[in-house]
Formats: C-alpha cells, structure tokens, sequence
C-alpha cells in the first residue's frame, strides 16, 4: 500500500469490519437491550473482527516469510559456492553445506571453529589481510589453500563483504569461497610443462657441452707420444668432463629419488665443520679459476650434527658452485659455519650478481632458470639448489634464500638440529683389500675393459666376458672370488645369470656385484633377490668397489 493511503487503512479496515458483522448478524439471535449497550456490544464484535483481520494478514504474512526462509535456505544450502561467516578473529560464525564440504567436517561441529585452521600456513598470512582489510573496506578478495579430506589442498578465492556492526565487538563478514583447484592444477600443468620444456633444451645443451672436448682430447691422445704433456693435457680434460657429466647426470637420479620419496640416507653422529672444510677445499680450485677469493669461518669447537655427511656434503658443493658461477672475478664468497639457538647453520654468502626479489620464490623449482636479467657466466641445469633444499628437508633442516636485489649478491642459510657429542673410541684402522680373482661380465667392452685395467693395476687377476652365457661359462672354469655383472647384458639379464651361477653348488664362495645405471632401493632389493651380495650403480665408485674387495666372507 502506498505511503498516501495510510491514513484510510483504519477507516477501510473497520468498514469491512462492519460488512463482516453485518453478515454475520443477519444469521445470528436478535439481542434484546438497551441503545448503549447494544453500542458496546458492537464496538467489540467489529473490534474482535478488526484483530481476527489482522491475524489473517499476519498468518499470510509469515506463511510468506517462512517460503522466502525456505527458499531462501535451499539457495544458501545448495549453491554452488561455499559460504561462511566469520567474526575478526575468523570464528566461523555460519556456514552452508557446500562451506562444510570443503572442510570436510559435519557443519555443526564447525560453528565456533577457527576458519584459519582449515588454511595452510603458507596461506594463513593472505587470510590475515583479508581480515585486516575488511576493517577498513567493504569488500576485499584472496586465494586461499584449505586444508582438506582430500589428497592435498582445496585452492579457493574468496570474496568477502563486510557488515555494519551495532557495537564493534560484533563485527563480522561474509565470504564467498570459490572452488579454483582445477584451475590452479591446469595453471601448474602449463607452468611446469613450460618449465620442463626450458628444462629440456638446457639439458640437451649441457649434455653436448662436455662431448666436444672429449672428443677432441681422445684425438689428442691417439696422436701424442705416451706421457707427453699434450697427452696429459687430454687426460685432465676427460677425467674433468666426465665428472661433469657424472654430475649432471646423479643431480637428475637424484631429484627423481627426493621427489618419489626413495632417498636413502646413511645418517652418523659428525663433525659438520669437518664436511665444509673437505667441501671447501674440493671446490677451492673452481673458485680459483674464476677469481673469486673463498672465505671459510668456522667456530674453534665442534658441531655435531647426526645425518648423512655424503649428501649434506652434497648440499654445500651444490651452494659453493652455485656461488662459485654467479660471482664474477674479483669477487668474495664467505662459508660461515655456526651454532644458534640449538641449531647448526651454514651461511654462504657471495658478492655476485643477486636475485631480484620476484624471483627468490622460484629458487628451489625444479627445472626453474630464474633470469637475472644478465648474462650466465656458466651453463648449468638449475637443479642444484631444487636438490639442495630436498635433501636438507630430508634431514630435518631448512634452507632460504635472500637478496636485496640485482648486483647486491645472495645469502643461502642451511639450519640443522644439533647432536650431542659422541662418546669417545678409537678410530677404526683403514683395511686394503689382497689381491682378489675377478670377472668382469659387461656387454660395453670400453667400460669392461677400462674397468678391468683399474682392477689389474691394483693387484687383481680380472677376466672379461661381453654376454651372459659366455660370462657363466668363463665364471664356471675360472671360480673366481667375485663377479661385477652387468644387470642390462644382450642374451640374458643379470638378475638370470645371478640366479643361475646361485644355483651352482660350486660356486657358493663367489661373491655376485650387479651393476647397473638403475640404483633405486627397488633395483637394490631386487638384485638381492637374484643373488646378489652387493650392488654398485654406473659409472663404479672406486672406492666403494675397493671397500667390497676389501671385505671379507
């Protein structure tokens, strides 16, 4: 009704006030009395019917309310979004099916919950913003990771409105929550199809790097007199482009076994300023080379710390010749080893050309090349500082990054839990193996036969076959103290020549090596279940070999 027929809404309603009665007098007894009461009598009847009106109009007018309320539940319900209240502290105040869902909790038990519970740390601080700005504006939006039933996080943008409070301590707002994850995924698939494509044309580049010096120096060495010093000079560039190809190629094995979770550590109680200073010394010569002057403080007491010196090693070689390529001559990189509060750290700082702070968050990728916005003084996967970080989370560490910018250098921070000392004992005295019979069963004959000269020049008696059924045959007549199989042979695999020389009663003395480029714990467990004493991954560690020829029955 209009604001200009309010004043007729009485007079209307108490003349069909009038209508009603007159209707229903004419079906009722005559009354008999006087005037005035009769005038009473009839002021209540039109009244009583004036509030019989109103109570039609008022049941009308909630029946209606209660299928807006309804409706208006199911829309709430049932939306395709989540919604959810929340007051400054985000308490969840409110929430609908879909809100709860994403929680994956029965929605009552999630009223006077904290909504930030349900936010993964790393996207608490964006969830605080909101909150924050919402005191100050009407709406305000953020992306989200919730922590939810499922495999991993529930990605979701929020757009949250703020409410007039009556008194502040009754501020609240509502947030849309909006189911991106698909979106993120795709996002991530084409970032990391992009990157692996980079990833993928540096690899092939830094693959052939390497060859053409390799080659040239087995030029070198078919033409120079034996022990000249061209001869020499082609020996060094092999030895060192084959360490860089093993790096590169054990940085990719690696990688893979952090991200597959098949890492195996061989954790002991040890110095860590020992395993920087050895680490220190094996790079000194590559920052000499570039000129770059390589500073180590150490304190005057020990570190202890408990895991894996090999890789943790592993890790401070990958931050000194990162540090080592991206400083340039005439530059400084510090290694400062030191204890805080309860922790072991290792700083490396150097002087080279930084990090702009938009790309510090891509540091730790895999098959991420941040772009300095300046020329590489050196090629390289970009897989070591990736590797870095997975093998220190392995031991319960953390690593970071910083830079105040392009030119300003950059900061790498290892932090590890300290270890109690160890108690004292005497050193185990070093043991070199007598002289052993071997047989070499691989099918590349290079690789046997530079395999088996290593062998003969230590004190050996080594004999090659290049297949599996030669190999037992030579294995059978010979009978000797170990076989390095090959597992990939042409004939047969090495897994079948283990199991068939295991079977052979007289050769229960001989101990089987498998070798394989193949180095997972489930290639180790299977060349066990074939057989195999030991196995040794391609290209052989020496020393390992050297430390199994040592070895006794």
């Amino acid at each position: 009704m209009k604001s200009g027929d309010e004043p007729k809404a009485p007079a209307e309603l108490r003349n069909r006030a009038e209508e009603r009665l007159r209707a229903r007098s004419r079906k009722g007894p005559e009354i008999k009395a006087t005037e005035d009461v009769l005038r009473l009598i009839h002021e209540l009847e039109v009244h009583q019917i004036e509030l019989e009106m109103q109570n039609e109009e008022l049941r009308r007018t909630r029946d209606e309310l209660e299928t807006s309320l309804a409706r208006y539940s199911e829309l709430y319900d049932f939306a395709p979004v989540g919604y959810v209240t929340l007051d400054q502290k985000s308490t969840i105040l409110e929430l609908n099916l879909v809100g709860a869902t994403m929680l994956g909790k029965e929605r009552a038990r999630l009223v006077g919950e904290r909504f930030a519970s349900w936010v993964t740390p790393p996207t608490r601080p964006a969830l605080n913003s909101l909150l924050s700005a919402l005191q100050r504006e009407e709406r305000a939006s953020c992306d989200l990771a919730l922590i939810s039933g499922g495999k991993g996080p529930l990605y979701v943008h929020v757009d949250a409105v703020a409410e007039a409070p009556a008194r502040a301590a009754e501020w609240r707002c509502r947030a849309a929550l909006t189911d991106v994850t698909e979106q993120k995924a795709a996002a991530q698939l084409r970032d990391s199809d992009r990157r692996k494509s980079e990833f993928l044309g540096v690899l092939s580049h830094e693959l052939r790097n390497p060859l053409a010096p390799i080659s040239n120096a087995i030029h070198l060495l078919g033409h120079a007199p034996a022990g000249s010093e061209q001869a020499l000079h082609a020996r060094a560039v092999i030895e060192r482009q084959t360490r860089q190809l093993t790096r590169l190629v054990d940085d990719l094995l690696d990688l893979t076994r952090i991200s597959k979770g098949k890492v195996e550590l061989k954790p002991e109680l040890f110095d860590l300023r020992e395993v920087v200073r050895r680490t220190r010394d094996d790079h000194r010569a590559i920052f000499e080379q570039h000129g770059v002057e390589l500073r180590l403080t150490d304190p005057a007491g020990p570190v202890f710390v408990r895991g894996d010196p090999t890789r943790l090693a592993q890790v401070v070689g990958n931050l000194l010749h990162n540090a080592a390529k991206f400083t340039p001559s005439g530059g400084v990189t510090s290694v400062t080893v030191s204890t805080v509060l309860g922790r072991a750290e290792i700083r490396v700082r150097d002087s080279g050309i930084g990090i702009e702070p938009a790309q510090l968050g891509r540091v730790f990728e895999p098959f991420a090349q941040v772009d300095n916005g300046l020329a590489r003084p050196q090629g390289g996967l970009g897989l070591g500082l990736s590797l870095s970080k997975g093998l220190v989370d392995l031991h319960g560490g953390t690593v970071t990054g910083s830079s105040d910018g392009l030119g300003r250098g950059s900061e790498f921070v290892v932090s590890l839990p300290l270890a109690p000392p160890p108690a004292a004992h005497a050193a185990a005295p070093i043991r070199r193996s007598p002289p052993r019979s071997v047989v070499i069963i691989e099918d590349n004959a290079d690789a046997a036969s530079t395999f088996a000269e290593v062998l003969t020049l230590d004190g050996h008696k080594v004999e090659v076959a290049l297949d599996g059924r030669s190999g037992m045959d030579l294995v059978r007549r010979v009978r000797p103290d170990f076989v390095f199989c090959d597992i990939g042979l042409p004939d047969l695999s090495g897994y079948e020549v283990a199991s068939a020389l295991r079977a052979d009663e007289t050769l229960r003395a001989t101990r089987l090596v498998a070798l394989s480029g193949y180095a997972q714990p489930e290639d180790r467990e299977r060349a066990r279940e074939a057989g195999f004493d030991a196995h040794v991954p391609k290209p052989p560690d020496l020393d390992a070999v050297n430390a199994l020829l040592a070895k006794d029955e």
